[in-house]
This record gives C-alpha cells, sequence and structure tokens, in this order.
C-alpha cells in the first residue's frame, strides 16, 4: 500500500510585522519500491522563491484501499526579536468536500527543537512536530469524491497571538478520491465495478448484468457485453483488447471522454429478411466497410437516399466506401437468401466506437414540402428520438417524426402487387408510435409499433425543415435502456425485452384505433393527449399519413387525415374526434381498440356511426358495420360521453353469455330476435331468428379463437366478444 504523506515547513518573520515568511508542506509516497516526498510551502509573500505553493495546489488523486495522503508532520522557523517570547506554534487543519466547507479544524501542536542567534539581539527558533511510523491518515476514511484540505497557523507569543491565514481565507488544496478494480481473468480483486471506480481487464470478461465504470483499460482479452445488459464508462476508454456488445446490448462513453488503444469493437444486430427485403442500417462505429457488412448482398442493392427525387440511388458508393456516421443506407437481403421465407442472421460492425457529438446536414429540396433524409443512430447505444429533437438547435432543423421501414410485405403478398400500403411504422415523441398495414391473424393482434427508444443500428427518415439543416447527435440523446424499443426486421412480431429499466418512458394519455377489412388487412391510428399540442393540427405532432392507400384509416383536423393526432393534455370528455375510411372492397368492416394507456384505462371510448346515428362503447367490444367501396371522410366520430348515447344502443337490463357442455348460451331478461355471429375477418358464419329470451348454440364445428356475436333486441343491438 502506498501512503502520500504531506510534511510542512511554516518560517515566521520578524514579530514586529506579524507575518510569516513562508514553510513547506510535504507529500510523502512510501511504497515497495521507493519514497517520494512532496514539499510544499506557505507563503505570506515571502520565503517561497523555488518552491511549490500550496495554497490552490492540487496534491493528487488516492486509490481507496491502496494508497492514502497521510501527515507526517511540519516544521515553523520563528524569527522574534530579544523583546519576545514564544510559547507555541500550532497548525489548525480539516477536510471537506471541494466546495462544501464544513467541520471543525483538528489541532497539531509544534515543540521548540532549537534556535540561533538573529539580527535583532533575538532567536530565530526552530518548532517542528515530526511523525514517525504512518503518521496521520488524512484521506483513509473518504469515499470518492474531490476534496479539499484546509490549513492555517498560529503563534502564540507574549506580545498576542499572530495567525498566518492567507487573510482570513486560510491555504486550501485538493486532491480527488477514487477506486480501481482488476480483472485477472477470472475474479475482480476489489470488487465489481461501479461509476467511480476504475476497472482494469487483464482477461476474457462477459458483463452479464447492468454495470459501470469510470475509465476502463483492456490490456489484454475480449471484454463481451451480453444480450440484453449494458456496460457504461463514465471516463476515458483504452482498449487494447476487444470489445464485443452482443445483439440487443448497449455500451456507451457516458461523458464522450477518450477511446484510444490498438483493439477495435465488434457490435452485432439481429436481422430477419428475404432476400428482396431491404433493411435500414446506420452504422455504431466507424471504419466499417459498407459492402463487407452485407456480403452476398449484390453491390448495386446497398443504397442512399436522394431527397431531392424521392428515390434510392447507388451514386459514389463502391468498393472503398464506409458508413458515414450518422446517415442511413438501404442494404438488400442476400443473394443466398429464400425469395419467400425469411431468414435470421447476426450482421457484425468492427471498428472504433462512436461517442460524443456528430453533426450532419439534412437537405430539402426548394419550394417543396419533401426533405426527406435517411439518417440512423450512430452510437453502440440506444438512442431517446425525443430527447434528440429537443437537443439544442435539433427542433429548428426536423419535425418530431421518425418513419421507419418495415419489410412487412405480407399485404402485397395476400392482396396483389397492385394492392398499396403503408409499410412505414411511424413514431411522434410524447405521443406515441404507429405501425404499417399489416395483415391481422386476429382480432388480439396489435399492430407494429415504435417506441421511446431507437435500436443500436437501426436506420430510418427524418424530414427537414429547411435545407442545410444542421442535426447534432450528443451522448445526452443516448441510454443504456435495452428496453421499450424494436429493431424493425429483426423479428416485426415481438418487441424486445431486456434486463435494463433505466431510463423509463412517461405515461401517455392515449389510444389506438385499428380498422380491419374483409381481407384481414389491419390500419391503426393513434389519438394522444400531448403536453405540447393543441387541437389544432401541430406540424411537429400530428402525422399524416404517409400515403393513402387502397384500404386507409385515419383521424382528421382540417383538410389533414391524420394517423397520429396529438391533442392538448388537456382532457375533456366534451371532445370529439373526426374519422374517416377507405374501403378497396365492399363488406363487413370492423373498428377495435387496439391499446389505451393514462385515463383511458378506465375512460369509456365511443365510437359514433354518423351513418346510421348509433354509439358503440368500444371499451367493451368491437364494431361490425358494413362499408362500400370508396372513402368517406365523415363516417365516424369518437365521444367520450355516455350521455349522448341513443336508446337503441343504450340496453340496461341483464345479459349473460358463457360456455358450457351444451355450446354456447346467452340469456336476457328481454326476448333475442337475432343472433349473428362473426369470424375476425368480418365474414357471416351465423344468422338466425328468435323469439325468446334463451339461446343455446352449438359450437361444435367451430375453430377456436375469436368471434363476434350481435345480438339484436327491441331495445338495441349489442356486439360482444368470445372466444371459443
Amino acid at each position: 500500500m502506498k501512503n502520500y504523506i504531506i510534511f510542512f515547513l511554516v518560517m515566521f518573520s520578524t514579530l514586529e510585522s506579524q507575518t510569516f515568511t513562508g514553510g513547506f508542506p510535504a507529500f510523502k509516497e512510501r511504497g515497495a519500491a521507493a519514497s517520494t516526498i512532496k514539499y510544499y510551502c506557505i507563503d505570506n509573500g515571502a520565503g517561497c522563491s523555488g518552491r511549490t505553493i500550496y495554497n490552490a495546489a492540487n496534491l493528487g488523486t488516492y486509490l481507496i484501499g491502496k494508497n492514502t495522503l497521510r501527515f507526517m508532520g511540519g516544521e515553523a522557523k520563528v524569527n522574534r526579536c530579544g523583546y519576545q517570547t514564544i510559547t507555541g506554534v500550532n497548525m489548525y487543519y480539516r477536510v471537506y468536500t471541494t466546495g462544501s466547507p464544513s467541520g471543525a479544524f483538528t489541532v497539531i501542536n509544534y515543540t521548540k527543537s532549537s534556535d540561533v542567534a538573529n539580527a535583532c539581539s533575538g532567536k530565530t527558533e526552530t518548532w517542528k512536530n515530526i511523525y514517525t511510523g504512518d503518521g496521520i491518515a488524512i484521506s483513509n476514511t473518504f469515499p470518492i469524491g474531490n476534496y479539499t484540505l484546509e490549513v492555517y497557523y498560529e503563534m502564540i507569543t507574549s506580545s498576542g497571538t499572530v495567525l498566518l491565514n492567507n487573510s482570513g481565507d486560510n491555504y486550501k488544496a485538493t486532491f480527488t478520491m477514487i477506486d480501481y478494480t482488476t480483472w485477472d481473468g477470472t475474479t475482480w480483486d476489489n470488487g465489481s465495478p461501479a461509476s467511480g471506480v476504475n476497472a482494469i481487464v487483464n482477461g476474457d470478461l462477459v458483463i452479464n448484468t447492468v454495470s459501470a465504470t469510470n475509465n476502463l483499460t483492456i490490456n489484454t482479452g475480449t471484454v463481451t457485453v451480453a444480450e440484453g445488459y449494458s456496460l457504461k464508462a463514465y471516463g476515458n476508454v483504452i482498449n487494447n483488447g476487444t470489445i464485443v456488445v452482443e445483439n440487443d446490448a448497449t455500451f456507451l462513453q457516458e461523458n464522450g471522454d477518450s477511446y484510444s488503444g490498438t483493439g477495435n469493437a465488434i457490435v452485432y444486430r439481429g436481422a430477419n429478411l428475404k432476400r428482396t427485403d431491404f433493411n435500414y442500417w446506420s452504422s455504431p462505429v466507424s471504419g466499417q466497410n459498407l459492402y463487407n457488412f452485407s456480403i452476398g448482398t449484390p453491390t448495386s442493392r446497398f443504397y442512399i437516399y436522394n431527397e431531392a427525387t424521392d428515390t434510392f440511388i447507388t451514386t459514389g458508393l463502391n468498393a472503398s466506401s464506409t458508413f458515414s456516421s450518422g446517415w442511413g443506407y438501404a442494404i438488400r437481403g442476400k443473394q443466398t437468401y429464400p425469395t419467400n421465407t425469411p431468414v435470421n442472421e447476426m450482421f457484425s460492425f468492427t471498428g472504433i466506437p462512436n461517442s460524443g457529438p456528430i453533426t450532419i446536414t439534412l437537405k430539402k429540396s426548394a419550394g417543396t414540402d419533401k426533405g426527406y433524409n435517411l439518417i440512423g443512430n450512430p452510437y453502440p447505444s440506444n438512442i431517446n428520438f425525443g430527447s434528440l429533437f429537443n437537443y439544442s438547435t435539433n427542433k429548428n432543423s426536423i419535425y418530431n417524426k421518425q418513419w421507419f421501414w418495415t419489410n412487412l410485405n405480407a399485404v402485397t403478398t395476400q392482396q396483389g402487387s397492385d394492392y398499396a400500403g403503408n409499410n412505414y411504422a411511424t413514431f411522434v415523441s410524447g405521443s406515441g408510435g404507429v405501425g404499417p398495414t399489416y395483415v391481422s391473424n386476429s382480432l388480439e393482434e396489435t399492430s407494429l409499433r415504435p417506441q421511446d427508444y431507437t435500436k443500436v443500428a437501426q436506420g430510418f427518415i427524418v424530414q427537414a425543415k429547411y435545407n442545410n439543416a444542421p442535426l447534432i447527435f450528443n451522448n445526452g440523446i443516448r441510454s443504456s435502456n435495452t428496453t421499450d424499443s424494436i429493431f424493425f426486421n429483426k423479428n416485426q412480431s415481438e418487441n424486445d425485452e431486456g434486463e435494463n429499466q433505466e431510463d423509463s418512458p412517461e405515461i401517455i394519455n392515449r389510444y389506438w384505433l385499428k380498422l380491419i377489412t374483409p381481407q384481414n388487412i389491419g390500419n391503426t391510428i393513434l389519438i394522444a393527449y400531448n403536453n405540447y399540442a393543441t387541437n389544432e393540427f401541430d406540424s411537429d405532432y400530428d402525422a399524416d399519413l404517409l400515403s393513402i392507400g387502397n384500404d386507409s384509416f385515419y383521424s382528421s383536423v382540417g383538410s389533414h387525415r391524420l394517423q397520429i393526432q396529438s391533442r392538448a393534455n388537456s382532457f375533456s370528455t366534451s371532445d370529439q374526434i373526426n374519422l374517416g375510411i377507405k374501403c378497396s372492397v365492399a363488406g363487413n368492416h370492423i373498428i377495435a381498440l387496439d391499446g389505451k394507456d393514462g385515463i383511458f384505462s378506465n375512460q369509456a371510448v365511443y365510437l359514433k356511426d354518423n351513418s346510421n346515428g348509433s354509439v358503440h362503447n368500444l371499451q367493451n367490444e368491437p364494431y361490425i358495420f358494413f362499408a362500400p367501396v370508396g372513402e368517406d371522410g365523415e363516417r365516424f366520430k369518437i365521444i367520450y360521453q355516455d350521455a349522448i348515447l341513443n336508446t337503441n344502443n343504450s340496453v340496461k337490463d341483464n345479459f349473460l353469455i358463457y360456455k358450457n357442455q351444451f355450446g354456447l348460451n346467452l340469456k336476457s331478461d328481454e326476448n333475442i330476435n337475432q343472433i349473428e355471429i362473426y369470424d375476425v375477418s368480418g365474414k357471416l358464419i351465423y344468422s338466425q331468428y328468435h323469439q325468446v329470451n334463451q339461446v343455446v348454440i352449438n359450437t361444435d364445428k367451430y375453430n377456436k379463437g375469436i368471434y363476434i356475436i350481435k345480438i339484436f333486441q327491441k331495445s338495441g343491438v349489442r356486439t360482444k366478444k368470445v372466444i371459443l
């Protein structure tokens, strides 16, 4: 164990002036190999020539449990005249967290050891207190942090007390306490790392927990951050080995300090692609060759996005091209992939992990409403899009929207190549995300939604507000959160689940609605109450449909057909929201809730069909309706007050529906006139007239699944969802 030891030598001037001429505090590093004394001078204007000044000095950095700041004594020389006597010399000190002075002073008494005659018929006396052994420990009980060691001196004389106290401000020097731990390939010698602890790695290491360190030094071996976990370095990184960031893991330098060394990082990202599928990629490292990233993809199928023409181009790409940090690239699947069945493959990026500020310049053609740019997450950690939008001048440069390509080709496969659907998922920060047009295999299936965090290696579209708009990425938008996000084209049916719950998203008052066509095509919209939105059209918080497909579902504000509508976060049950539809085939369609958050967990959402005036509580069951081919922008309205419900839909009597060994039982206080049963596609599979108050339906011939039952009675029509 090493000890840094402080030694003070203080010199007093003649007592007539009542000042000190100087002195020496000293540090001594005592270790197995050597000892080094560091001397400092306490100065009142003289006597410190050629010596290190104590006041404002940096006394060094000390490792908890490894080396310690210690006081080994001091020496004071007092120059007195013949008519005076010295009865005592004392040193006072205290230690506190830098910037927060507090605590009592501790006194150290000096004793006279020698004297010599001087020019004023007096003596120059030497007073000192020299310790043996390890002296007084100054820092051994302090936790990680920055500290101040404050001192002053007093000389007690026959004429009174003389202070050496820097005109009342005393003398102050600082030191820092840190910690470190070393991995030897098997264990940590000083416990697992933490945010204030330096980590030294001498051998292979797998990080399978949420981990943090201060400085990280990899001398040898491979540090692997396992899937679902994170590694955060608050200080510098020296990598002379290898850093591996597995799929759905994150690695970040919190403060963007230096990265050096001879080693690279390898960042993995899994994708699920067919041969003709494209994915939007962005590199989390610098130096990754573009074509070598996806060997097997024809070089003519690596694209950048041309804002002016709204097309993908290969211009400027060649065998020596590398990923440009912050930009996105559209890359097709490999030639070896099947055309009909997607393949799961793990891709990798190799290079220096990106950290700190990255600025790109966006394009927007003059006189157009374009401005679409393909960019991406430039870091080996997830990023928060809301933080990106709000950072620096970014909200002046881009709209608060992201678009993600999804490759959900099942719609066109089912409907034919001429069918136009929306293949982009959309996200608005502060409101939420909406998935693309999709094939709904069951009424319970939710749409694929972007979430608050954008995954490692994910490319996406943003829209610039003006030409040459700067977009600035920085470490403040990064997160070690490994949940609350989706990597599009990894697995289109599930959200990622991880271990790290840092930065949990806020609860937003919102709900999703979906329209399911007779062909099981699903289109989803979002209504959200946002702290920054109004009830008018807000270009940063409302998202128009990216395209009007063969089938479309939207809310409307003025002339805008909205996929995401953000409203002022002052919900009122008197709110009303217009809904429109476009249908490619005539038949029975379904509108259902697709999710709800915040107050809408308990708040009823009513759908009013303007074609017949009926009102339906979507919290209880979906609404089945017939729609002809064509578009009707005012077919429906969302309302929130049941007082508006007409009597034909407000049935107050008791009604039961249940299953037993005999089949599906329906029982009511009122006669049941007619029953219709629909499958989730809206196809009518049962219709029967009755004039009784109890009906039993044999369901043996029905497949297991979800069905919609409509019950017609004199007082109105009920719609119920059942699972058989």
